[in-house]
């Protein structure tokens, strides 16, 4: 991805220097280049490309739709990202209308394409605010299954596809506790994994592991988790693959709270990914999760509990040392743990999320 970014700089630099520059060409730059800054976590400047190609598209009516639907598509997670729900959800819906609307090139197989993106964007965007059922219409409508027999040669398509039925499995695994679904869904990425490996498609890979770290966890599989999600974590430093993380919510904030040991990955890194976490909506209430204790993957001890109400009081460490008669040392410990179980990366964070799973 680092050279990509310098080959995008020279591009541009290039087009700069000519009168007579291809505008196609120039608006499917701007719209790789935002995807690569929406990855980098660098908001602004991938809203601003973004949007300097959705003008182009559509100043100079490009017959490229899909061109429009992706640059739509980085602004919507962009301002997911941001924290401003309601305008990913009216970014989103504008998107989808363009893509209708828009005059579709004179080859039918590229507007189909350009309607699977968009039907597959509407999912995952559904999957980000814990709305299941939508995605299950998806689901039946596709006549998708984990134990189908892939297409071969796998398009980047069928691909997505399928990627996104392996996500409405987790997410069912997850919101309503049906571990055949995590075993179902393991299944299928056990199926896409033998494939990017055979063609050495490097992207896949790296989506199909964390998707298999987050089963993990779901499953209480917590250290093979760990150590699934570390050699990832590794390889993606170098090229600065940051929102790949970030966007996986409460799951992968639970994994990074506890991967130090398990990953080459500098601590500083991983520092910058929890800080890009987006906190992941609450699950409607017919969906939701039991607010206990036990809804934690890993629960908390009871001496973790008695620490937990004297962080919750405002004491320092110290005190709860003397409080509990134990160990500066100890207590350092059972923090430590305690934001790990929480999925949190300080106090103040611990106990927010303390109360909302009636912890205090």
């Amino acid at each position: 991805m680092r050279a990509l970014g310098h080959l995008y700089d020279d591009v541009f630099q290039q087009l700069a220097q000519r009168e007579n520059s291809s505008s196609l060409y120039l608006a499917l730059m701007q719209v790789r280049q935002a995807s690569l800054f929406h990855e980098w976590n660098q908001l602004a400047e991938a809203e601003a490309s973004a949007q300097h190609a959705r003008e182009l598209v559509q100043r100079l009516k490009l017959p490229i739709s899909t061109m429009l639907f992706i640059s739509s598509w980085v602004q919507v997670r962009v301002a997911w990202a941001l924290g401003n729900i309601d305008q990913a959800k009216q970014l989103l819906t504008q998107a989808a209308f363009d893509l209708a609307t828009f005059p579709h090139p004179s080859a039918p197989e590229l507007a189909h394409a350009g309607k699977r993106s968009a039907e597959i964007f509407s999912v995952r965007f559904a999957l980000l605010q814990g709305q299941l059922e939508q995605a299950e219409h998806w689901e039946a409508r596709r006549r998708l299954r984990f134990d189908d027999r892939l297409p071969s040669p796998l398009s980047r398509y069928d691909y997505l596809d399928y990627v996104t039925l392996a996500r409405i499995l987790l997410a069912r695994g997850r919101l309503q506790r049906k571990p055949v679904a995590l075993t179902e869904v393991l299944m299928l990425l056990d199926q896409l994994r033998t494939i990017s490996v055979r063609r050495n498609l490097a992207g896949w890979f790296r989506e199909i592991q964390i998707l298999t770290a987050l089963v993990m966890l779901a499953q209480g599989q917590t250290r093979q988790a760990l150590f699934t999600l570390g050699p990832v974590l590794a390889q993606a430093e170098p090229e600065g693959y940051v929102r790949l993380f970030a966007d996986e919510g409460e799951g992968m904030a639970h994994l990074l709270a506890q991967i130090t040991p398990f990953t080459s990955a500098s601590p500083d890194y991983i520092q910058l990914l929890q800080a890009a976490l987006v906190p992941m909506p609450q699950a409607p209430a017919a969906l939701s999760l039991p607010t206990s204790r036990q809804s934690l993957p890993d629960p908390l001890s009871p001496r973790e509990q008695e620490v937990l109400q004297l962080v919750a009081l405002g004491l320092s460490n110290q005190e709860i040392a003397d409080r509990l008669v134990i160990s500066l040392h100890t207590v350092k410990l059972h923090v430590k743990h305690l934001l790990a179980k929480l999925a949190v990366i300080n106090r103040t964070q611990a106990v927010a999320r303390a109360r909302e799973l009636h912890l205090l």
